[in-house]
């Protein structure tokens, strides 16, 4: 979606610099800004948000997806599942990271990945299953 309006407001830009689609008030503007900045706007009704449960094991399921996203974008590997908990005693999340890698992953890019998850993503103890295997 952000590129699709980031897409809409260059081709407006193009437009208005060529005097093309003249806006002739700042309300007018206003109005065309709103429904480009719509199309990136998240309503959150924080009543569901208490009925749907607990917050910390919605934001672990977040966390989790974003890592899964953040490491399949990597070409090596073909999938990811991570699985968030979270400590009460201690304030802080731990993460077991499986992936699926197309077999050309050596021992280096295994202690990267370990590094990224604990200093980047600031996991307190990671666990990383690479294809089956626990590193």
């Amino acid at each position: 979606m952000k590129k699709g309006a980031a897409f809409l407001l260059a081709i407006m830009c193009v437009l208005l610099m060529t005097g093309c689609g003249m806006i002739t008030s700042t309300k007018d503007m206003q109005t065309v800004e709103n429904e480009v900045l719509q199309e990136n706007t998240v309503s959150v009704n924080l009543d569901d948000i208490a009925t749907q449960g607990d917050i910390t094991e919605q934001y672990c399921n977040h966390l989790g997806q974003v890592t899964e996203e953040n490491f399949m974008s990597a070409e090596d590997i073909k999938s990811a599942d991570a699985t968030v908990t979270y400590d009460e005693e201690t304030g802080q999340y731990s993460i077991e990271l499986s992936i699926e890698t197309n077999g050309e992953v050596g021992e280096e890019q295994i202690e990267q990945y370990k590094s990224i998850l604990s200093e980047k993503y600031e996991y307190a103890e990671v666990v990383l299953v690479v294809d089956g295997e626990v590193m």
